[in-house]
Order: C-alpha cells, then structure tokens, then sequence
C-alpha cells in the first residue's frame, strides 16, 4: 500500500514507517518531496490560466493512483478537461454575442 494512501486514512508517520519497513525520515521526505512537487505542477497549471485542469489535479490523480494509471495517461486527462472547459466557454461566449440587440 501507498505511504500516501495510508497518510490520507490517518496514519502518523511512524505507524507507516513501522508498516512498509521504511525510516521515519524516508518516509516524511517522500510526502513532502511529492507534496511539493504537486503543489508546483498546480501553480504552474494556473499560471497558465489552465484552471480547470487545476482544479481537476487531485481528483484525477487519485484516479490515475487507484487504477495504477500511467502519469502520461493522467496528464492527457487533464489536458483534455482543459480542452472540453475551453470549448465550452467558447460557444458560451458565442451564445451571449448572438443574444446582443441589434443596434
């Protein structure tokens, strides 16, 4: 089981190291380490005004971790919940252009 999966149940730090056989020390690196990085991945996705997709990133890699998912599996999940938001502020962007009065 997943150092991560079992920190989000509840378990200290020890409990975890104790139950994979892993240092105390390894295993508050590992969550921070991959916190970190996620919390870069999701101010990058922002910046790029990709919020959507940002908003997604926890829930879709759960998903990719509970079905063992490749991250590149993941990643073109996001990106294609960008596409679909995009293309649906698009036609709703059209939408209100087309209800203007005629001047």
């Amino acid at each position: 089981m997943d150092a991560h999966v079992l920190r989000r149940q509840g378990w200290t730090i020890s409990a975890i190291a104790r139950h994979l056989g892993w240092d105390r020390k390894t295993i508050r690196a590992y969550l921070n380490g991959e916190a970190r990085r996620f919390r870069q991945f999701r101010g990058h996705l922002s910046y790029l005004k990709l919020n959507d997709a940002a908003a997604a990133l926890n829930r879709v890699l759960d998903q990719a971790r509970t079905e063992r998912m490749p991250l590149t599996a993941a990643l073109e999940r996001l990106l294609e919940i960008e596409v679909e938001a995009t293309e649906a502020r698009k036609l709703a962007a059209r939408h209100r252009v087309a209800c203007l009065p005629e001047p």
